[in-house]
């Protein structure tokens, strides 16, 4: 794995997200509400498209930081080790997610585990 250019792209990418974060705030605060009388009742229009800025910005806000953190564990020497087991993440997942920190065994594990924790959560 060509460390220099897994680097060159994390960057770009980092600077990616920033911008399409910082768009999707501004296009959040300057969303002009307006209201009108429809079938389900009164609805401000501009709140669905607010909304769907906000919650999009904050998973650009996410992925900027899983970004930054790839970078932290490449100046470290620790890109590409499963941050739960150690063992080398397959090159086929870096090049599909450049800043993943889990092999997928790990990453489903926790995806599993986290899935039936809100489910027991949502029945109790």
């Amino acid at each position: 794995m060509d460390i220099k250019k897994v680097k060159r792209i994390l960057l770009a990418l980092s600077d990616i997200k920033a911008a399409v974060c910082e768009q999707l705030l501004r296009n959040a605060r300057s969303a002009v509400p307006r209201s009108f009388q429809g079938q389900m009742g009164s609805y401000q229009e501009g709140d669905l498209e607010r909304e769907v800025s906000f919650s999009m910005a904050q998973l650009a806000q996410g992925q900027h930081r899983a970004i930054a953190d790839a970078l932290r564990r490449l100046e470290q020497g620790k890109y590409g080790l499963c941050e739960r087991c150690d063992t080398l993440i397959r090159e086929a997942r870096l090049k599909a997610i450049p800043w993943a920190n889990m092999c997928l065994w790990c990453q489903e594990t926790t995806e599993k585990k986290v899935g039936s924790s809100s489910n027991e959560l949502a029945t109790a």
